[in-house]
């Protein structure tokens, strides 16, 4: 029988669990002590409708949660370093926000520590720093429902419209959840590790979090 995977496109990236990494070679019992920087995310709800909007409160409550989990992961964490802090915190936002948009991590080799980064740590007296940032989306369980009734509603109407010859699976998933995090060090201007994760995870659940923050630190070591 011929097989056609059909993966919803609005979802079909979220939902993979691969990672991307890179890892200079500095142990993380040297990277010590360090100032995590204000973690940040960018949520988004779909809601009962099918429409997609900003979450500001799940935002908010996925950046405390990336915060905690760091923490209790993380043993060299010597403090957290409020975003407003910074002489510019535009120019930190968008530093944090571009860890989403790395896709060849093994560049980072040549890269310098981005400057509102590093002005931030070695002014609060930080040779090393990390940067989180996440974006993931939650959804109504109404929407959630119709969007699973839907995929079996057109998994079957193609059987049988095509007599069996082809298959249809539709994936339609509750939430997702992509965390990014990096490791530099202000003091030699370089960056330490990268990595990135992503996959049907809650980003408002702290277990959640937890487990995915420690997989990216997980070859720190």
């Amino acid at each position: 029988m011929k097989k056609l995977i059909c993966i919803l496109a609005a979802v079909a990236v979220l939902v993979s669990c691969g990672t991307s990494r890179y890892v200079s070679g500095v142990p993380a019992g040297s990277a010590a002590p360090a100032a995590l920087i204000e973690p940040l995310s960018y949520l988004t709800y779909v809601q009962s409708t099918g429409e997609e909007t900003f979450d500001p409160e799940g935002s908010e409550k996925a950046q405390k949660l990336l915060a905690d989990a760091v923490s209790g992961a993380y043993q060299g964490l010597g403090g957290v370093l409020p975003v407003t802090d910074s002489d510019n915190p535009d120019g930190l936002i968008y530093c944090i926000e571009a860890l989403s948009q790395i896709n060849n991590p093994k560049g980072l080799e040549q890269s310098s520590v981005p400057e509102p980064v590093r002005k931030l740590l070695l002014a609060n007296g930080y040779r090393y720093g990390l940067l989180v940032y996440s974006t993931g989306f939650t959804r109504d369980m109404k929407n959630y429902a119709r969007a699973v009734a839907g995929n079996a509603v057109l998994a079957i109407v193609t059987a049988v419209l095509t007599l069996g010859m082809v298959s249809v699976y539709g994936i339609a998933i509750p939430y997702s959840s992509k965390v990014c995090l990096m490791v530099v060090d202000a003091q030699e201007n370089r960056i330490l590790y990268y990595d990135s994760t992503s996959g049907e995870m809650n980003p408002l659940e702290a277990k959640h979090v937890n487990k995915q923050v420690e997989k990216l630190l997980k070859n720190f070591k």
